[in-house]
């Protein structure tokens, strides 16, 4: 994981699957012949999710109420952000350092959500509820999948920590 954020290659479809608890989570990645498992601890005390995938350790530090936010650093280092933006639809942006890479936009009806994941005005992925759909409950005591491809190997590390950020 360490020379993660070196490899340019893109990644072909993926799937993911995050579970939380109380005080930990985890999300199962699924490539085509491998899948992974991220853990992550979350202290009832505090709103810092402590992240460790392979062997490289993660930190996101969330914040707001209202608007919600956080940071992310990979092994002490900022890595990127998640920033939620306010309007009729949640919507999310995600920055790699200073650049945004990412939006995550809500799309809702009466039975079911999905955000999509947007890179410079196309879709490369979605997020969904696991479970049965109800609004403003959605995530309460159930998980979240999803999927994504045409990324690139650091995109994804920013991509699966955001969705951390967000899912837990």
């Amino acid at each position: 994981m360490g020379e993660l954020h070196n490899e340019v290659e893109e990644i072909a479809m993926a799937y993911f699957n995050l579970y939380s608890e109380l005080q930990k989570a985890r999300l199962k990645v699924r490539r085509k012949g491998s899948e992974e498992t991220i853990h992550v601890r979350r202290p009832f005390y505090t709103d810092v999710l402590e992240v460790d995938w392979g062997t490289t350790h993660y930190t996101i530090v969330r914040e707001g109420l209202v608007v919600r936010g956080a940071k992310i650093y990979r092994e002490k280092e900022y890595l990127g952000k998640v920033e939620e933006k306010i309007g009729f639809m949640t919507h999310f942006d995600v920055f790699l350092k200073a650049k945004r890479i990412f939006a995550i936009e809500e799309h809702e009806t009466l039975l079911k959500q999905r955000f999509d994941i947007m890179q410079q005005g196309k879709v490369v992925g979605s997020v969904r509820p696991v479970g049965i759909y109800v609004p403003i409950l959605s995530n309460l005591g159930k998980g979240i999948e999803g999927d994504y491809s045409g990324i690139t190997k650091e995109e994804e590390e920013m991509l699966l920590m955001a969705i951390i950020a967000l899912g837990v």
